[in-house]
This record gives structure tokens, sequence and C-alpha cells, in this order.
């Protein structure tokens, strides 16, 4: 937070902002696939670019913003956090494993 001379303190915009959970080759995939999705149902049958209307904003809009919400509730997920678990072996069991440990 900043303060100015006036004893107001204002926050900057990105403080609060999400961070993008794309890279620049993610978004680049995602622009191809946006160009080359309606050129193939096009070539399918004309009528069948309606259908993929929808995919290709959703893949523009996360190829330029470099955030995907999908990607960001998916890790949200109770079921898909990292669990981080710690191996402490006591050291006969670790000598079973690799002599040179114990």
């Amino acid at each position: 937070m900043k303060q100015l001379n006036s004893g107001v303190k204002h926050t900057t915009w990105f403080e609060r902002d999400i961070a993008l959970n794309l890279s620049f080759k993610e978004s680049g995939i995602r622009a191809i696939c946006g160009i080359l999705a309606p050129v193939a149902m096009a070539a399918i049958h004309p009528l069948w670019i309606f259908y993929v209307v929808p995919f290709t904003v959703y893949m523009y809009i996360t190829a330029l913003s470099h955030f995907c919400p999908v990607k960001y509730l998916w890790g949200k997920l109770p079921s898909h956090r990292q669990r981080h678990t710690s191996l402490d072996w006591p050291a006969d069991q670790a000598s079973q494993i690799d002599p040179t440990l114990g």
C-alpha cells in the first residue's frame, strides 16, 4: 500500500490481480487452434462453423489474456491440490533400500 501526502492509503490494481496461468507457448497453441478450428469445420461442412464459434472465441480470449479460467478452477478443486508428503523413514528401513544411507 502506498501512502500519499494527504494521508490516504491507495492500493494499486495489480496487488489484487490473479496470476496468469498460461505460458506464451500455451497461448500460441490456443491461438493456432482458434484459427484452425473454423477452417477445419468449414472444410467439412459450411454450417458446422456455427458450432465451433464459441470454442474459437474462448480460445482467442484465453490466448490474448494468458489466463484460462477452466485451468484456474481445476487447480482449486480439492482432489487436484498437490499433496506434500514427507518420507520420514527410520534408518533401518533406509539401509534396507540402500546400504549407504544407514
